[in-house]
């Protein structure tokens, strides 16, 4: 994985760990599976898996 791509996810995980709530953050999840989860499904499927542990409330 180029630094590029790695740099792009990072910022949509960000987005994630920053939304103002658990729904917002789910929503933000189901975006990031619609965008990356073609290429990296274990991303997606790592935070779907773990999203209340990672995401912080």
């Amino acid at each position: 994985m180029c630094h590029t791509k790695i740099k792009k996810i990072t910022q949509d995980l960000k987005v994630i760990n920053t939304a103002t709530d658990q729904e917002a953050a789910k929503d933000e999840l189901e975006k990031f599976k619609i965008k990356w989860d073609g290429k990296y499904p274990t991303i997606y499927e790592i935070w779907r898996q773990k999203c209340e542990g990672i995401v912080p409330f």
